[in-house]
């Protein structure tokens, strides 16, 4: 609970307007197989070091599910009482966690080369006794009486990296070898990204919008497109929300005399004018670019956008804030979404609203990404 509470925090992860699609999209080109609920690093280790120890014993297959959370779990006291211990799976909830660090990543270890399958994580556990099981070992196929040299399930490599004191002894910070390893299989697996071109440079402290920071501007033209495309939308739908919260504030006027200022309807409007400063600031929104680089979008995602972007260059930015056209569009896409949990409708929902609902600036898992970054960086500083 702990840990969904963070991510709703987290900004940008409540998708109140239904654009999470073209946000994880834009994020997959960026930056491949990082998803918002990786935390560090080193996980992508660690999860490795613990199957190959299971292939070693020759666990059986309907052992493997239980052994390997056993192997898991036995993670979080150390790294917990380590001194950086930021982004511990299983730091409050221990041996009771539910969403295991190896389901959370298994996506990125696929993508990364470091699992050599293509099969998902239950499809390895159905799998574990007829797979190769340790450096060397044969499998034998369908055809009985007919043996061959396997190759192994995990990067070869990940043997020789593992410490002689896992899991008793680890931390979040990696070994020199270890960022070498790491970089190299994303700079093969992720070439031509901005993930890619990141993991290559040295910079200490990666800034906090990939869109402002130095190295990522120095990319090369094709990145140099994308970055500025997500740049462009995250801002330009960054008043969805916020004309959003908006209406809700002024809904909640009529029942609370005196609300809290993260709920009033002031403090809406003033964080309208400041986004309506910066858009208006641009040149004027074009989606194609988006669409040539995301693919297409649902019809009534797509229609959204459109009528959003039609409307803010008809009556402009700031005066946009008041046009019934607009607000209409925003009250008809919470309804499409959400039907009857709609807040705008749904008094009882709206009147255990916080505030906040979905705003701030899209950052495509870039918290994410700068953390492994760091994570990184320390490592070959080491």
């Amino acid at each position: 609970m702990r840990r969904v509470l963070d991510l709703f925090r987290e900004q940008g992860t409540v998708d109140e307007m239904g654009l999470g699609t073209v946000r994880d999209a834009l994020s997959n080109v960026l930056f491949p197989g990082i998803t918002s609920i990786q935390t560090r690093l080193r996980y992508v280790l660690f999860i490795p070091w613990i199957y190959q120890r299971l292939e070693e014993r020759g666990i059986p297959a309907d052992r493997i599910t239980d052994e390997a959370r056993q192997g898991e779990i036995a993670l979080i006291e150390p790294l917990a009482n380590s001194a950086d211990n930021e982004g511990v799976f299983g730091r409050f909830s221990g041996a009771s966690l539910q969403r295991l660090p190896s389901s959370v990543y298994w996506g990125l270890l696929r993508r990364l080369g470091m699992f050599q399958h293509r099969g998902s994580q239950s499809w390895y556990h159905s799998r574990f006794a007829s797979l190769y099981r340790s450096t060397g070992g044969v499998e034998r196929p369908d055809d009985p009486g007919v043996d061959h040299q396997a190759a192994s399930n995990w990067h070869p490599r990940l043997v020789e990296l593992r410490p002689t004191e896992f899991p008793s002894e680890i931390s979040f910070a990696l070994t020199r070898d270890e960022a070498d390893f790491i970089q190299s299989r994303i700079m093969e697996s992720c070439s031509g990204t901005l993930l890619a071109w990141l993991v290559s440079r040295s910079r200490d402290t990666p800034a906090q919008n990939f869109w402002e920071d130095s190295d990522a501007l120095a990319a090369g033209d094709k990145v140099a497109k994308t970055v500025e495309l997500a740049r462009r939308f995250s801002l330009h739908v960054e008043g969805m929300p916020l004309l959003y919260n908006l209406l809700l504030a002024e809904r909640l006027a009529k029942f609370v005399k005196e609300p809290k200022e993260e709920v009033s309807v002031d403090t809406y409007r003033a964080f309208w004018s400041e986004w309506a400063g910066r858009e208006a600031s641009e040149n004027v929104y074009d989606l194609k670019p988006l669409l040539s680089v995301v693919g297409g979008l649902a019809p009534r995602q797509r229609e959204f956008i459109e009528g959003w972007t039609a409307r803010l260059a008809v009556v402009g930015v700031r005066e946009a804030v008041d046009d019934p056209q607009l607000r209409r569009l925003i009250v008809a896409r919470e309804h499409t979404l959400k039907k009857a949990r709609a807040r705008i409708a749904n008094t009882k929902r709206l009147l255990v609203w916080q505030g906040n609902s979905g705003t701030g600036r899209m950052d495509f898992n870039w918290f994410r990404v700068r953390r492994m970054l760091i994570d990184l960086r320390q490592g070959f500083a080491s």
